[in-house]
């Protein structure tokens, strides 16, 4: 039992700190990685996802930090290119990018496996691919100096063959293209020179030995230097190697981790280590009277209190070490589905990563001392005089050590199960609740075509003359995704940037409809009246009450980019963000329809696979470079919270586990009370006892611990969950409910783990019993 509780612990504990480790090494791969910063920027009024933190600046920021701070080594800068098509031939896929300055590889250590890195980046329409998208496009051609085709706009040369990011980056990409470029692409020179836009990512190297924190004391002077005295701007500089955990800024590269959730999982981890040592020392003190007499005969041949603690922890240690050796054998079995659930590439590799082994031999001393230090202590100090009397019982201390151990197990089990619990119908709430726009049943395709947004009417009633699909319509944004943002100017308000923040999205006449969303005053987008593509706005009622206007029908209003416009209609609230956010002002109007993403259609659910060859058919039809890709929508609701679902799934298996080892150090103490009390049970048996008496006897203690327990977890429980729930902007309600039913569920436990050992001891003939020595 102790090795089977140590073992399933530290597996436990391993795993979790691969992956504690794998998340702490994000970007620490870069050669120069300790000098290497970015610098965000907070812009005040500029709110997006509750928040003003953003990832971009300007363009001219890096060269700048270059010229006006000798501390600054070199700068480089990034913009995003998301889901571009690349076309060689007759190959066309969607593909991530970025553009990045011609010294992007003198500051990070991406090596080139062919081409020069000098040069690479330095002449406009130049690209580096990756060895992947390489052999993807071209086999076992030679890329270098051939030409591919993006988004039918321009072609590009390769200039460089690049290894492919390792997934410890939060820089990610396929291809990189030289920012120079974009000047020759929007026929603008100077662009990269326009303090006012804020588009890109600046990095820069800063002095070995050099306080960033002093560099961005200075930044208040430069920004009034270079942005002006009245700009609100704020510059924030963050280290490399702390951003994947550290930040959680608008505009970020990719999805970053949390340190909260590190800190938890390494909790999690030692509590379950710390369970299983708590086995180890009840199974110790418990059976101390089955070793009083060897500790007192050895004292008697002189051996000291010294020689005996060594010994006991000497066993201890040899049991960890036995135990290390099967938890390895179970992270190997158990890794693979590990990293399906956390989505890493983690293996265990003993010579490139040094300090794993070291980790293990600090897990052998932990649980080794943790374990053996106090029925070292207890048992090496029993008298030789008392231990050798045969009427010699251990002390009630031991026995009241024992029982504070089980109801700290099982009150950490309760805060599992609870935990658990809450975490589940969190995101049972989440995916039931409704968003006031309809989710289900909608095919989500890509509309990055410039031919299908023209023919965007053609494509629709070619669609709609299939019976399995109901409506179908396109938008800037998905509508549990609209993130942009604008300003209102209301009638009498000359500044296009004074008035209240708003979200806003293009869409098509039948948005509303599609999507189920109620309109409550006015009217819906029309094709009866002309001006509703260039000056109808549908507002939410957060945006009306907001604006304070009671009848916001024909009230004149500009959100960009529609100038001059008139309210037309309202649409009850519905959630178009994260449920970790409330609901925003929101604006939909029909004006830039060359901004239309995504075209939906709402379909039946008789024949989907049918459907969905139909869609790709026609979606062809108008498209050949484009590839035909699409997911359903509630898929993609189910994504933004993809998070969370992780870590509920691993947190209820850790808490399984942990369960697991406790029930294993109960059944232990009960098998051990049982083989006790054999005598007893005899004697009672003949005396008339019967078996639900025998049961009741031994099962009360251990029930009595587990109820004990129940009432010391339960406001920790509501502590950490509450905390947990404050992230969401709608949640549930933390009711009794949670605890009675974690609570039966402990209860059940304990006592299907105890009955084992007392049914069996209750049917047990009475003769054997008290035959038994």
């Amino acid at each position: 039992i102790n090795i089977a509780g140590l073992s399933v612990g530290m597996a436990c504990f391993i795993l979790i700190l691969l992956y504690v480790q794998y998340e702490l090494s994000f970007d620490t791969f870069h050669e120069k990685a300790d000098r290497l910063y970015r610098i965000i920027s907070r812009q005040p009024g500029h709110n997006y996802l509750g928040q003003d933190y953003w990832a971009r600046t300007s363009g001219p920021l890096a060269p700048a930090l270059v010229e006006e701070y000798p501390e600054v080594v070199n700068a480089t800068r990034i913009e995003v290119f998301t889901n571009a098509l690349i076309i060689y031939k007759d190959k066309s896929f969607y593909e991530a990018g970025i553009y990045a300055d011609e010294n992007f590889f003198d500051v990070f250590t991406f090596p080139l496996l062919r081409g020069e890195e000098k040069t690479a980046l330095k002449e406009p329409f130049s690209l580096v691919i990756t060895e992947k998208m390489a052999k993807k496009y071209f086999g076992d051609e030679e890329p270098i100096g051939k030409t591919l085709n993006i988004d039918e706009r321009y072609d590009v040369k390769i200039t460089g063959i690049i290894k492919e990011p390792p997934k410890n980056s939060h820089i990610c990409f396929d291809f990189i293209s030289s920012l120079i470029t974009l000047e020759a692409l929007r026929g603008k020179k100077g662009i990269l020179e326009n303090w006012n836009y804020s588009g890109y990512l600046t990095y820069f190297e800063l002095q070995k030995n050099f306080s960033y924190k002093e560099l961005e004391k200075k930044f208040p002077a430069f920004i009034d230097k270079y942005i002006g005295a009245t700009s609100k701007i704020i510059y924030i500089i963050q280290p490399l190697k702390s951003i994947h955990l550290h930040s959680h800024v608008n505009g970020e590269l990719s999805q970053n981790n949390d340190i909260k959730y590190i800190y938890l999982f390494m909790a999690v981890g030692f509590i379950i280590l710390i369970i299983a040592c708590i086995n180890y020392i009840n199974f110790s003190t418990a059976r101390s009277t089955k070793r009083a007499k060897e500790i007192g005969i050895r004292k008697v041949a002189g051996a000291q209190r010294l020689h005996l603690f060594k010994q006991f922890i000497g066993e201890s240690v040899l049991l960890s070490i036995i135990s290390l050796v099967i938890s390895i054998f179970l992270v190997v079995l158990m890794l693979p589905s590990f990293n399906f659930f956390v989505d890493r590439p983690i293996a265990i590799n003993f010579f490139k990563n040094t300090v794993f082994p070291l980790s293990l031999f600090g897990i052998i001393l932990f649980t080794g001392i943790l374990s053996g230090i106090y029925p070292a202590l207890f048992l090496s100090a029993f008298q030789p005089v008392k231990v050798l009397k045969s009427s010699f019982v251990s002390g009630s201390k031991s026995s009241m050590l024992r029982n504070i151990l089980v109801v700290a197990q099982f009150s950490i089990s309760i805060i599992f199960i609870a935990g658990t619990i809450t975490i589940y119908k969190q995101l049972h709430y989440i995916k039931n609740r409704k968003l006031g726009c309809n989710r289900e049943h909608i095919v989500v395709m890509n509309l990055k075509d410039k031919e299908q947004r023209r023919n965007l009417q053609t494509i629709k009633t070619e669609l709609l003359r299939n019976p399995e699909i109901i409506g179908v319509s396109a938008s800037q944004k998905l509508p549990i995704k609209i993130n942009s943002t604008s300003r209102v100017q209301l009638e009498g308000n000359n500044s296009r940037q004074v008035g209240m923040p708003i979200f806003f999205s293009t869409v098509d006449h039948d948005f509303l409809d599609v999507f189920e969303i109620e309109l409550l005053s006015g009217r819906n987008f029309s094709r009866e009246f002309d001006t509703d593509n260039s000056k109808a706005v549908i507002l939410n009622e957060t945006a009306v009450k907001k604006l304070g206007w009671e009848n916001p029908i024909g009230k004149k209003i500009s959100v960009w980019p529609v100038k001059d416009g008139r309210v037309v209609g309202v649409v009850k609230d519905f959630h178009f963000q994260s449920f970790h956010l409330d609901i925003e002002p929101l604006a939909l109007h029909m004006l830039r329809r060359d901004w239309y993403s995504y075209l939906f259609a709402k379909i039946k659910t008789g024949d989907i696979p049918g459907t969905l060859r139909f869609l790709e058919k026609t979606y062809k039809k108008f498209s050949l470079k484009h590839p035909f890709e699409h997911y359903f929508l509630d898929e993609s609701f189910n994504r933004m919270y993809n998070a969370e679902q992780k870590f509920g799934s691993i947190f209820g298996y850790f808490s399984s586990l942990a369960i697991f080892i406790a029930c294993l150090g109960l059944f232990g103490l009960a098998s051990f009370t049982v083989e006790r009390k054999t005598k007893e049970i005899g004697i009672r048996k003949v005396l008339g006892a019967n078996i639900s008496n025998i049961i009741n006897l031994l099962s009360k203690k251990f029930l009595f611990l587990v109820l004990l327990a129940n009432i010391t977890a339960w406001p920790a429980a509501y502590y950490f969950m509450n905390k947990w729930l404050q992230s969401f902007a709608y949640r549930i309600h933390i009711g009794i409910s949670l605890f009675l039913l974690s609570g039966t569920i402990t209860l059940l436990i304990a006592l299907l783990t105890v009955s084992f050992q007392t049914i069996k001891a209750a049917r047990a003939n009475p003769v054997d019993s008290l035959r038994y020595e």
